[in-house]
């Protein structure tokens, strides 16, 4: 009676393990049926190998928890939309909160891979906090579809979902997760070049008011944040991920001065603010604000502020 029971209960969780991991997968989107190998890491990353017919018409949208990519590799994929239908072959699909489908049929002759991103993660990357500037990202994100992929540009992105899928298999490498990363990572840029290749309707890198206005927006936000250790443009430049002279065009356009100015107040703000804290001597401040010594500290306050900070603090009666 014991291990009858037991046997149930066993039964009774992988079913509720395989129904739990099948609704993480790919819940509306692809039947099961088509699914030849997946594998997932939880909240984080999902790849699949599909083949053969379906259609599914899709009752949910999960879109907010995952982005998807589906490759097409052989056959067609059709998607139906509220206000169009669309039918890619030999290429890919983005299916995210803003575009998601109500219906996908695949051919008999269909093959391909379907990847999920969770959103956050894919959003923040493409924002340019995972290494793909800004720029890229935003044509990403608003290019639906590409077909007919040039042969080498689609087996390149089949060899990067190939990688995805026997990463994410590989469960026992010690960087596990880190490793299926940088294969999607991998798969993302890809994207991007076969989109480069294939649409001219996608924004020409760095160009685009709006994008310039973010761009020097995280710049003010990471100067005031680092200008104490870091006041070079080139690590603004790097952490923002564009060239030097691009940024510095882009602030001196938004503000009407040089970046170097720029840095330069930010530094001098931040010194003044200091020099007006009695508790804090000037030896301490030079250290706090990187310069090499006291002397260059004085040297750089007297020219910003026309006295030296001990002067300062004798004609406003600080300490």
């Amino acid at each position: 009676m014991v291990n009858f029971w037991y046997i149930i209960w066993v039964n009774w969780y992988i079913i509720r393990i395989y129904i739990s991991l099948r609704n993480m997968c790919c819940p509306d989107i692809i039947p099961q049926a088509s699914v030849q190998r997946q594998a997932l890491a939880e909240k984080f990353l999902y790849c699949a190998k599909l083949a053969g017919s379906c259609e599914r018409v899709i009752s949910r949208d999960r879109s907010r928890e995952w982005h998807y990519i589906i490759l097409c590799t052989h056959g067609s994929i059709i998607l139906d939309f509220e206000d169009r239908t669309v039918t890619v072959e030999k290429g890919f699909l983005n299916l995210s909160n803003a575009v998601f489908p109500s219906r996908i049929r695949m051919g008999k002759k269909f093959g391909g891979y379907i990847v999920g991103i969770e959103f956050e993660l894919f959003l923040d990357t493409l924002r340019g906090r995972g290494g793909i500037p800004i720029d890229y990202g935003r044509g990403f994100r608003h290019l639906d579809f590409v077909s007919n992929l040039p042969s080498e540009k689609l087996r390149m992105l089949e060899k990067d979902c190939r990688g995805i899928l026997s990463s994410l298999e590989n469960t026992d490498h010690y960087m596990a997760k880190e490793r299926s990363y940088a294969h999607c990572f991998i798969l993302l840029t890809d994207i991007i070049d076969a989109m480069w290749t294939m649409r001219e309707s996608i924004p020409p890198v760095h160009e685009g008011s709006d994008h310039g206005d973010e761009i020097v927006r995280q710049f003010m936000r990471e100067a005031s944040k680092n200008i104490e250790k870091e006041f070079q443009v080139a690590f603004y430049a790097e952490k923002l991920f564009v060239s030097k002279q691009h940024l510095s065009d882009l602030v001196l356009r938004k503000t009407d001065h040089t970046i170097g100015n720029v840095l330069a107040t930010f530094r001098y703000e931040r010194c003044l603010r200091m020099v007006k804290d009695p508790r804090m001597t000037l030896q301490q401040i030079a250290s706090q604000m990187s310069f090499p010594d006291p002397s260059a500290f004085g040297k750089f306050f007297k020219r910003h502020n026309g006295m030296s900070p001990a002067r300062y603090r004798r004609m406003h009666g600080i300490g």
